[in-house]
């Protein structure tokens, strides 16, 4: 070799290492920006997402720079990439005919940013190594968001050392509103949210455990137990519902060698779970404040342990006969479901009282109960009840309210029992004889205290059949743990609250408003302004809590086609992916985590407004991006190959949607770059808007 062709290898091997540095930069920048998205609010307020925007399309434009640099001029390769253009294409054209044109710019910058955050990961995103960095960020994000719920918990001192280093700084920013109504919310600020962002990330921690070696697969098992623990503490129903559902699919989907770990890992973490929740410490948090980072911390520790027995476990788990298996499984379900049962079932008597200093005012615990209509009941109950107030009318009150779904959406009840009584002479009977309306399958029985100075204890409370005198229910008046009584009343009587009455009637509002704007939609956050419109009663709410209808109403037929695609595509790219694997299983357990992770948020947005929260639409994208990262390396492997074999003859096929996609569409970087830059300065300009807004306000406060 000559001294100008080694010259010439040197200088292209210091160019290779120069743009591999950018490439890796720029993943870095990518995933720092995702790591801290989920502190924001949850990217919920437009504030937030605005400086997200500058910076990830900042980013993006500098990502194009890198692709002009290395000559690259790829653009999209796959269906899902064509299908992720459109969406953002379809919220661009919806936005030129919106109700809002404010609005529905905002909202199309949104699109643009997760296109922008999916581009880039799926692109830089080569190996499993970079992909690993991927899935620990997000991981370790959802750790700090962990953290920062739990603390809210135990007193928040994490969070207020945070707070003042913010305030120190002189930040305009604070942590608040992250445990509220005895449901943890973290910096999601919404528990729904959270659990379902959790219940993602959970997957995730488990696809980490069952490709690593003892000491990464020890660390994600703690975090995936810290995890799975504030999951548990969000009391949200249909997380819970949804994830009973997930486990076993994602323990299916898995190769057969590795179904075994994965059960044995998930069991382990759940049973350390649920021995952390019967701990008295946890159950009454509020009382024992101090002791839940202890317990949080010997939980983590033992997950972390338990990981060193995966090899033994599995050693004798093969050696064991598979009868004895599904035997011994089969205990310990029923040990467990014995231990929750008692757990669930344990009652204490609802104890209610005022101070003689205290307020006036009604505290109590309502129950629901459902019954037949035109049917008489009498309910019996057992109390003793105390006044040392003589200007108290009485001492405790028993209510009984009608529930059907008008009442349940509007709050407007029928009262059919309002009985007030005195102090009793230590614990007597009491009986209550009502009717149950016709068109009534449902009552409220509320049992109160209302003024100072008394103190009321209910024992028990049963209802009877008048005419056929047996009892048709047995009522709980209050569960020994404060934990269990949570999750009870979020799952009781589901159908019959407001929340979940409320979302059909967006349901049907939503497809009134989508039958005027069918085609296109009325454009981004459509929704927040003609909903009062088309409402079936008064109503406030700004979200569809249903993704795809918030799709539908906004961008239409032509949007909801849109999102069917995606969707579809991921389903595709993964089976295709599934059959040609290459051996590589970490990558395919990966997919299959990435997999369950996306569809389980969207299931979980079809009854919430998850995805409203940009940071966990974020998740969704880059979850999104490494499925595809693998399909685009193979269209580029199948590109490079198909230009070796025809070089200058070669014509597109369009019977063949292979050779299509490994085609692709090929766009010069200096135009994405200049795309890129035009879109960059509608963030800036709304962010320069805002802040002559905020000054113009500060300005007429002072009179000024």
């Amino acid at each position: 070799m000559s001294k100008t062709s080694k010259e010439l290898t040197h200088k292209n091997l210091n160019q290779k290492e120069y743009f591999n540095l950018i490439k890796n930069i720029l993943l870095v920048a990518v995933l720092v920006v995702m790591f801290c998205t989920p502190y924001l609010r949850g990217l919920y307020f437009e504030s937030e997402q605005l400086i997200t925007e500058i910076v990830i399309l900042s980013i993006f434009v500098l990502f194009w720079v890198y692709k002009w640099l290395i000559q690259d001029k790829t653009f999209l390769k796959t269906p899902i990439e064509f299908a992720s253009l459109m969406l953002v294409a379809v919220y661009l054209l919806s936005s030129f005919t919106a109700v809002s044109q404010r609005l529905a710019v905002a909202e199309f910058l949104k699109y643009a940013m997760y296109f922008a955050v999916f581009f880039m990961i799926s692109d830089l995103t080569k190996d499993e190594k970079e992909k690993k960095y991927v899935l620990w960020t997000i991981i370790l994000s959802a750790l700090g968001v962990c953290i920062l719920g739990i603390d809210s918990i135990a007193g928040e001192k994490i969070v207020n050392i945070f707070n003042l280093i913010f305030d120190t700084l002189n930040i305009d920013f604070s942590f608040f509103g992250l445990f509220v109504n005895g449901r943890v919310h973290s910096t999601m600020q919404y528990p729904n949210a959270l659990a379902s962002y959790l219940m993602a990330v959970f997957f995730i921690s488990i696809s980490i455990i069952i490709t690593s070696d003892k000491w990464l697969k020890g660390l994600a098992s703690a975090i995936s137990f810290v995890l799975l623990t504030t999951f548990v503490l969000t009391i949200s129903r249909g997380a819970y519902l949804i994830l009973i559902f997930a486990i076993p699919l994602f323990v299916f989907l898995l190769p057969k060698e590795k179904r075994a770990i994965a059960a044995y890992s998930i069991a382990t973490n759940i049973a350390v779970v649920l021995s952390f929740f019967l701990l008295r410490g946890v159950s009454n948090a509020d009382a024992n404040k101090t002791l839940i980072w202890p317990l949080v911390l010997i939980g983590a520790l033992l997950s972390f342990l338990v990981r060193f027995t995966d090899d033994r476990a599995m050693k004798v788990i093969s050696k064991i006969n598979k009868k004895l298996i599904i035997i011994g499984s089969a205990v310990l379900l029923l040990a467990i479901s014995a231990a929750l049962i008692l757990f669930f079932k344990a009652s204490v008597p609802l104890e209610l009282s005022h101070t003689m200093d205290a307020k006036d005012e009604f505290i109590g615990k309502i129950k629901t109960v459902r019954l037949e209509s035109n049917r008489k009941y009498k309910l019996v109950f057992n109390v003793e009840a105390k006044s040392e107030n003589e200007k108290a009318d009485f001492a405790y009150r028993v209510y009984i309210k009608t529930r059907n779904k008008t009442g349940i959406t509007t709050g407007n009840e029928v009262l059919i029992v309002d009985e007030k009584y005195s102090a009793t002479n230590n614990i007597e009977e009491k009986e209550i004889e009502f009717e149950v309306p016709e068109g009534i399958e449902m009552v409220d029985i509320g049992f109160q205290n209302y003024y100072s100075g008394t103190s009321v204890v209910f024992y028990e409370a049963d209802i009877y059949d008048l005419d056929r005198g047996h009892r048709v229910e047995k009522i709980v008046l209050k569960r020994k743990y404060p934990l269990a009584e949570s999750l009870i009343s979020r799952l009781e009587n589901m159908t019959a609250d407001q929340s979940f009455n409320s979302r059909i009637i967006f349901i049907k509002d939503g497809l009134k408003i989508f039958k005027d704007w069918w085609l296109i939609g009325a454009g981004g956050k459509a929704w927040s302004i003609l909903n009062f419109k088309y409402q079936s009663y008064l109503y406030w709410s700004t979200e569809t809590h249903n993704y795809p209808l918030q799709v539908l109403v906004e961008t239409g037929l032509l949007g909801i086609l849109v999102l069917i695609l995606l969707i579809a595509s991921l389903f595709i790219s993964f089976v295709k992916l599934s059959k040609d694997r290459d051996g590589n299983t970490n990558d395919h357990i990966y997919n299959i985590a990435v997999l369950i992770s996306v569809m389980l948020l969207f299931l979980h947005s079809v009854m919430d407004f998850d995805l409203s929260l940009s940071a966990l639409y974020l998740i969704v994208w880059q979850l999104i991006a490494l499925l595809n990262s693998n399909i685009r390396g193979k269209m580029l492997n199948i590109a490079s190959n198909s230009n070796r074999k025809r070089k200058d003859n070669y014509k597109l096929s369009l019977k063949k949607m292979d050779d299509f996609f490994s085609k692709g569409l090929n766009v010069h970087p200096i135009f994405l770059i200049l795309l890129s830059l035009l879109v960059l300065v509608l963030p800036i300009r709304f962010t320069r808007a805002r802040a002559y807004t905020n000054e113009a306000l500060e300005k007429y406060k002072q009179n000024d």
